[in-house]
């Protein structure tokens, strides 16, 4: 048997079967490799041996399947790593500004449209290899090894595909003759509703470029900026001195605003709507911008970190990729200060200006601004390791915007592995059919493949057989989540030899066989408003995201009716899941408390009797937690948990603690995870 990440597999499995029969059907369904062999991590591959797990001594009689009765378990709960990024990653909002380690499932975050989507569930906090992705742009991400990103790559045929790429994926390929090959698309303006705003953008905007810093009096030589201050409702008086003006009723506006002697964009005016957003662009642009005429290139002048950063900030949200350079302020030869230049293109689409003289000098759209609507990643480095955290989204893309830049990236979970263990029990030998004697082995030819695939048996070894009438049903709360398996799965049967044995038909996935009738030999998605499958027999069932099925939602008793539907067929299911509330009194934590010894459960958590809230023990479930990670700093781990603990420590101890508050249950009857980590735990 083999061994994976130090776990000597010595009991008799059908996973070594399944592992390299998935090799040999099962394609990775996007990225870089797409179209290439999807091989089983060690994680799943562990997961996978265990699952299939063969009782010892179990007897076959010919004629008489055994079906789950072969099985040391019945069921699996498998809370697993996804693709994660730094804890301190920045993260938008619609309220400004999170952290990766912040945010809770419940919130809302942005999609690449820009439309405001909903924070579906939270991975734990995982340490693996962590690498900075760096952009064209001067920004960077840091991002584990199997974060995936939404990219498009330049083809041999220097066509821009769309794709998603692991982190490690990009390592090495990132030039193809000379010309960079992965470029991340900007993402769209942010779209939030209008803002109840004390004083109009474009003033806003033209005050922080061109006003005194003390009063409501503006200096410029543009009539037409007066008018566009008048026109939104100011009352505008000339001054004596040539070029200033005084707008009746600002400065009180603005001490209201905290402007007055701080010069900074608001954090309301951030989140404003679009229209709003252009207006407020428009006034600083207008007084402080400059638009190149003979290529039409858009630079903003600040000598004040603060408006710096809020002017990065908005032309982010508004889709544009700035790039920020830093210099120095001169008076009649004397450096004065710092100051900085945003520069960025822009087309003439986009109501940059409000300065007809201005406006006219960009340049329509063309061929000219492709470059302008993306970044390119200009390198990937390995970086010490840091404790990284992935969030599922539920936009139908499952892309959300990471970084002060706000760059689209993605997630895709444990969707591929699920897919991949779906088409095993579909078509694959996932049943029992004996021991193998001498010169014993599976062929695929038996079962009406004709990729030619043989694996030999070892005498003694577990042999595995096909479903004879599988009816398999994929569950998630609702669509965009079950799609986060079902479309990893359809592509693996569109890019391999599984065309042959799988059909994917209007809302169902066909599976080649002989059962009579419409109920039998297919794959169903099943959610909380499709469930007219539930309570039919089943082969087997995959609940995703099983730590999100509540009474509430009514997911509670579908996985119910689910597991007695599986019950009546000798049938078995699979639970996926990230840490869940345990408030909530989910699926997953009722399987998670269950004491029933056939349910294998894999979830390295501490030992559950040391207490967060106690410094010694605390330090260590820490020690634990970060066992075989002698790089990550602990005073730093436990400075930002208790950080976060004063406002919710609950979610302290679930992030970085790695645990569940409130849970409890035995893990692995034979002790075999807890013995493997016993030494771990610091005395």
């Amino acid at each position: 048997m083999e061994a994976t990440d130090g776990f000597l597999v010595d009991f008799p499995t059908l996973g070594d079967l399944g592992e390299a029969w998935t090799r040999q059907h099962c394609r990775i369904p996007d990225g870089y490799n797409r179209g290439a062999e999807f091989v089983w991590s060690d994680w799943q591959f562990w997961c996978s041996a265990n699952y299939y797990r063969i009782r010892p001594g179990v007897e076959w009689i010919d004629g008489q399947p055994l079906f789950n009765q072969a099985f040391t378990y019945r069921r699996a709960q498998i809370v697993a790593p996804q693709k994660a990024l730094a804890l301190d990653t920045p993260i938008a909002t619609p309220d400004g500004w999170s952290t990766m380690a912040a945010l809770q499932v419940g919130d809302f975050v942005f999609d690449e449209q820009g439309d405001p989507t909903r924070v579906v569930s939270k991975s734990p906090v995982w340490h693996s290899d962590t690498y900075r992705v760096a952009f064209s742009d001067g920004s960077s991400l840091t991002a584990c090894k199997d974060h995936q990103w939404w990219v498009e790559w330049r083809n041999p045929s220097s066509k821009y595909v769309p794709m998603r790429v692991r982190t490690e994926d990009l390592v090495g390929n990132l030039v193809r003759d000379g010309a960079r090959v992965f470029r991340v698309p900007n993402a769209k303006p942010l779209q939030l509703p209008d803002a109840e705003l004390l004083l109009d953008p474009y003033t806003l905007g033209a005050w922080l470029g061109d006003g005194n810093s003390d009063d409501g009096r503006l200096t410029g030589l543009d009539v037409q900026i007066w008018e566009n201050i008048e026109l939104a409702g100011h009352e505008v008086r000339r001054h004596k001195v040539e070029k200033r003006v005084g707008v009746v009723g600002l400065k009180a506006t603005l001490r209201r605003l905290g402007v007055l002697n701080n010069k900074h964009i608001p954090a309301e005016y951030l989140r404003s709507s679009e229209k709003q957003r252009w207006s407020l662009l428009q006034g600083l642009m207008d007084t402080d911008g400059h638009c190149d005429e003979r290529q039409g290139k858009c630079e903003f002048t600040t000598t004040l970190s603060a408006l710096r950063d809020g002017m990065l900030e908005l032309l982010a949200s508004l889709g544009i990729r700035p790039k920020c350079y830093s210099g120095h302020a001169t008076l009649k030869g004397r450096v004065t200060g710092p100051k900085w230049r945003i520069a960025f293109s822009a087309r003439s689409d986009m109501p940059v200006f409000g300065l007809d003289r201005k406006q006219e000098r960009l340049r329509s759209p063309g061929r000219g601004h492709a470059q302008f609507g993306h970044r390119r990643i200009v390198s990937v480095e390995r970086v010490e390791t840091v404790p990284t955290q992935c969030l599922t989204v539920a936009a139908d893309s499952h892309v959300f915007l990471a970084g002060r830049e706000m760059i689209p990236t993605c997630n895709t979970g444990k969707g591929p592995w699920s897919a991949s263990m779906a088409t095993f029990e579909a078509v694959g030998p996932s049943q029992f059919l004996g021991w193998a004697g001498r010169d014993d082995g599976y062929a695929c030819s038996d079962y009406g493949c004709s990729c030619g695939w043989e694996f030999p048996y070892e005498p003694g070894e577990p042999m595995g057989m096909r479903h004879p009438s599988p009816v398999i049903q994929l569950t998630a709360t609702n669509e965009d989540q079950v799609d986060n398996v079902y479309r990893p799965l359809t592509a693996m049967i569109r890019l391999g030899p599984l065309s042959e044995l799988l059909f994917v038909r209007e809302g169902f996935v066909r599976i080649a066989g002989e059962s009579p009738g419409e109920d039998f030999d297919r794959i169903d998605a099943v959610t909380s408003s499709a469930n007219g499958r539930v309570g039919n027999p089943v082969s087997w069932v995959l609940h995703d995201e099983s730590g999100l099925y509540t009474r509430s939602n009514k997911m509670l008793k579908v996985a119910q009716d689910q597991r007695r539907g599986a019950a009546g067929m000798n049938g078995r299911t699979m639970e996926t899941t990230n840490a869940w509330d345990p408030a909530e009194n989910s699926t997953a934590q009722q399987t998670y408390e269950s004491r029933v010894t056939d349910v294998f459960k894999f979830y390295r958590i501490p030992p559950v009797g040391l207490s967060w809230g106690n410094k010694r023990e605390r330090r260590k479930i820490l020690k634990y937690v970060y066992e075989g990670s002698p790089w990550v700093n602990l005073d730093s781990i436990e400075a930002e948990a208790l950080e976060i603990g004063e406002t919710d420590p609950a979610q302290a101890e679930r992030f970085f603690g790695n645990r569940l508050v409130y849970g409890q249950g035995s893990w692995l009857r034979d002790g075999l995870w807890n013995d493997r980590y016993v030494d771990a735990v610091a005395s």
